[in-house]
């Protein structure tokens, strides 16, 4: 690849990378062990997330001090049609997205941009956080985001935040935490908090 990978989606037999500034690649790996390139998106910037969503890839790109994201149809997998590219007036590094909502976040100023699909490409929400965010992921009707302390919840119908604590996963020596030692994952009412030595499963419906 040549570049940081910093996300990846996998559909049929082919695998999506958010390679900064190559764009996504689309490798097919029906040969798991000869991973093929068969398409590249170049991207108005560079790629840093990205989601799959059914049929439907959901990626971000970050130029300068704005950024934007981009929609792409896979039901031809090995070449994902464009099928819309928005900018936007602030920065974005993180992308989720559920059957009904797309998520933006700019994770260093713990901004999240929310909005329901059928209001595209406005109609965003604003949520700003007071700290660092270090990852995000949808459930259903909530988004979850994860923090070096725990875990912070927004409730996509009423707008509104809680937290759940699970004790300082991750701090160095200087006292400044890393955005990319948390991640969090969303499977059903299951969420999945991870850090650099511990995975802690927290009740989502809770």
């Amino acid at each position: 690849v040549g570049v940081k990978v910093t996300a990846i989606a996998v559909y049929a037999n082919y695998c999506y990378l958010a390679a900064g500034e190559r764009g996504m690649l689309t490798y097919d790996v029906s040969d798991p062990m000869a991973p093929e390139l068969v398409h590249t998106y170049d991207a108005p910037g560079r790629v840093t997330d990205l989601q799959r969503q059914g049929e439907v890839v959901y990626l971000n790109w970050i130029a300068q001090t704005t950024g934007g994201y981009a929609i792409a149809d896979l039901s031809v997998p090995s070449i994902p049609t464009v099928l819309a590219e928005h900018p936007v007036e602030f920065l974005v590094d993180r992308v989720a997205a559920t059957e009904t909502h797309l998520m933006l976040a700019d994770c260093s100023s713990g901004a999240i941009y929310v909005a329901a699909l059928d209001d595209l490409p406005q109609g965003f929400s604003t949520v700003r956080l007071s700290f660092e965010v270090c990852d995000i992921a949808l459930g259903d009707n909530k988004l979850y985001m994860a923090h070096y302390w725990g875990l912070i919840t927004l409730d996509l119908a009423s707008m509104e935040t809680s937290t759940t604590y699970v004790g300082l996963i991750w701090k160095s020596p200087s006292a400044s935490y890393y955005s990319d030692s948390m991640c969090v994952a969303a499977a059903g009412d299951c969420v999945y908090l991870g850090g650099p030595t511990a995975l802690y499963p927290i009740d989502g419906a809770a």
